[in-house]
């Protein structure tokens, strides 16, 4: 009777597979775990050059764009109020912002007008843009402002070297407004671990249509889904690598779990900002009609506005805004009508035109005729008059 005898080596070539598959997951479940983990200390570890923008003389205005009437402007800051029915606004020169700036923007501002005791709620936008064009994108923010100064922090959706030109705007404020500096600070690990939880909080003030669903609400210039992601590789590259290290059999239910968790977290915060969002918007608009609501939400003038157009024109028509204020009136308008109504950038093209505050805009009432600065003049009539700045065109066919 013989038997089959198996030599070490033949017993090492038979399991060499599978260590060496083992030893390949546990790599990359520690290479997960490692690279999840930085990924989330950078945005609180991370060193940074700080910048920052003085308002205390007229000379740091060169090249800024004031929207508003300046009142004064010394080592206390520029002190602003509304000019007409424009929103008041700041907007820096262009600029070369260093490559080691942090992503944290600090707008310190106050009310100086009001009791040292008393606090208003108002909006404030960040505006934002990464090259030389006339619109700016923007993030919004609810704060309690006072008498005192006060810090405002947003989170730079990009990287500070890209940025182009940055400005403040206080959409629910005719002022005045004192604004001391702009700047992008070098703050502490507590202090920006403090910001990423008041951001985590926070809310999207009522009437901001520009959430981003695919990246989250933005913490330290990151949106929230980076830091879910970054959290899920850390754990699952975790939990693989201890139940390799100890031999024990890796449950697929935990790491569904893991996933769920990151999910349900995000769920959460998206239901709680839209919770205190309901809240806001019942105490604003309860108990107001259609255009009464839209009218605080937006302006009597472009309420106006959007109504005459309504009125005066038919689904598919174009329209045009003219206005000394690039980003606002024109995407507002874009967004209350559309999409019967289709917005255009050149004036010259567009059915309609509404003018809403273009100092460059001119109205021949005689030759019936409209332009834009030295633009050619093109034929016009008057549809609707709200004031003289204000008012809706139609465009004559040549």
């Amino acid at each position: 009777m013989s038997s089959e005898q198996t030599t070490p080596e033949a017993a090492g070539a038979e399991v060499s597979p599978r260590g060496a598959q083992r030893g390949a997951i546990l790599l990359i479940s520690v290479a997960a775990a490692l690279g999840g983990c930085a990924l989330l200390l950078v945005p609180l570890l991370g060193s940074s050059e700080p910048w920052q923008w003085r308002l205390d003389n007229r000379a740091a205005l060169v090249d800024a764009t004031v929207n508003a009437d300046l009142l004064s402007i010394d080592e206390a800051g520029i002190r602003l109020t509304q000019k007409g029915s424009r929103h008041l606004s700041l907007i820096t020169p262009p600029l070369e912002l260093p490559s080691g700036a942090g992503r944290i923007l600090t707008i310190e501002a106050s009310l100086p007008d009001v009791t040292a005791t008393s606090t208003r709620r108002a909006q404030v936008k960040l505006l934002w843009q990464t090259e030389d064009v006339p619109e700016f994108k923007f993030e919004s923010a609810i704060v309690e402002l006072s008498a005192e100064p006060r810090s405002i922090e947003f989170s730079l959706p990009r990287p500070a070297p890209e940025i182009h030109r940055i400005g403040v705007q206080f959409p629910s404020l005719s002022g005045p407004v004192l604004i001391r500096s702009i700047g992008l600070p070098a703050l502490s690990a507590g202090s920006r671990f403090g910001l990423a939880l008041r951001e985590l909080v926070g809310r999207e003030p009522i009437g901001n249509h520009g959430i981003n669903f695919l990246t989250g609400p933005l913490i330290l210039g990151h949106g929230l889904n980076y830091y879910l992601v970054s959290s899920v590789a850390a754990c699952l590259g975790v939990y693989l690598s201890a139940m390799l290290l100890r031999r024990r059999r890796i449950r697929v239910g935990v790491m569904a779990g893991v996933v769920l968790s990151a999910w349900l977290v995000a769920d959460a915060q998206f239901t709680w900002s839209m919770l205190r969002q309901s809240s806001d918007e019942a105490a604003t608009f309860g108990g107001r009609g259609a255009a009464e609501r839209v009218a605080i939400a937006y302006g009597e003038q472009l309420t106006w506005a959007a109504e005459q157009l309504k009125a005066s024109s038919s689904e598919g028509q174009t329209f045009a805004v003219v206005s000394d204020d690039p980003f606002g009136p024109a995407h507002r308008l874009a967004y209350l009508l559309a999409p019967q109504r289709i917005r255009m950038d050149a004036y010259a093209d567009a059915a309609f035109i509404v003018v809403i505050h273009g100092r460059s805009a001119v109205y021949d009432e005689v030759d019936r005729r409209f332009r834009v600065g030295a633009d050619d003049w093109i034929g016009a009539d008057v549809v609707s008059l709200f004031s003289p700045d204000v008012y809706l065109l139609r465009r004559r066919a040549p």
